[in-house]
């Protein structure tokens, strides 16, 4: 289904300004990666969760970070072979309208790469209003943008990569945001100011300090390993 509504990063209560609080693969400070009980307990101290998405062999879409499980393959098992990953169908049916950053895992290092697009296209319908859908394949978003203009899309932005690069890319491209790694956010406000429209969710941040440093820049969001803590210090900022 396409998605209609104009995007927004949270259900929450969030004020205007506040930096929004993403879990990283659900909340793996309390549970496994990935894992619906993670992602679903996330929802009382996170605005948005981010999830990684992948193919089974027979077609089934799951939640793996990596392309492989237990020395298992994911696109060469079919999805009752690997009982350990859950399923984004059941995920999306267990999650409500809460938010999710749907991150699309479709590298050209990896087995399960689909230069058709085709899986990433199948993820990208499912996604709701709300839903923010990225790739750190340039390509592969900017094919769903393409297919799905109502739907938000991202730029994920690895260490090492131009960051003002990604920024001009994500605008002229009509995506919604980046997702930069925290080491090319050296400074926070004067990236924010250069950012305009486009939103800057930075990854992954588990350091007070370093968290401290980005909310009083301003940034639109922070994915972390741990939401409840977080949460503590975006509302502990006095901005």
């Amino acid at each position: 289904m396409r998605s209609t509504e104009e995007p927004r990063l949270s259900t929450r209560t969030t004020l205007p300004g506040t930096t929004a609080v993403v879990g990283h693969r659900g909340n793996p400070a309390a549970y496994p990666d990935n894992s619906i009980d993670g992602i679903l307990h996330a929802r009382s101290v996170a605005d948005m969760v981010e999830i990684d998405v992948r193919a089974t062999a027979d077609g089934v879409l799951v939640l793996s970070h990596d392309p492989s499980t237990d020395g298992r393959i994911v696109i060469e098992h079919a999805a009752d072979d690997l009982p350990d990953l859950a399923r984004f169908e059941r995920l999306l049916e267990l999650v409500g309208t809460f938010p999710l950053n749907i991150e699309i895992k479709n590298s050209p290092q990896d087995p399960d790469f689909d230069p058709t697009f085709d899986t990433a296209m199948r993820i990208a319908d499912r996604a709701r209003p709300g839903d923010l859908v990225t790739c750190f394949h340039w390509p592969t978003v900017d094919a769903i943008r393409g297919a799905y203009p109502d739907l938000a899309t991202g730029l994920l932005v690895d260490r090492g990569w131009d960051l003002d690069g990604a920024l001009v890319a994500a605008s002229e491209r009509g995506h919604r945001a980046i997702a930069p790694h925290w080491t090319l956010v050296t400074d926070p406000a004067s990236i924010m100011t250069a950012a305009g429209d486009v939103a800057i969710n930075v990854w992954t941040v588990n350091d007070d300090d370093l968290a401290r440093r980005l909310i009083h820049g301003g940034v639109s969001g922070i994915i972390t390993d741990d939401p409840a803590r977080m949460r503590q210090l975006v509302e502990e900022a006095d901005i």
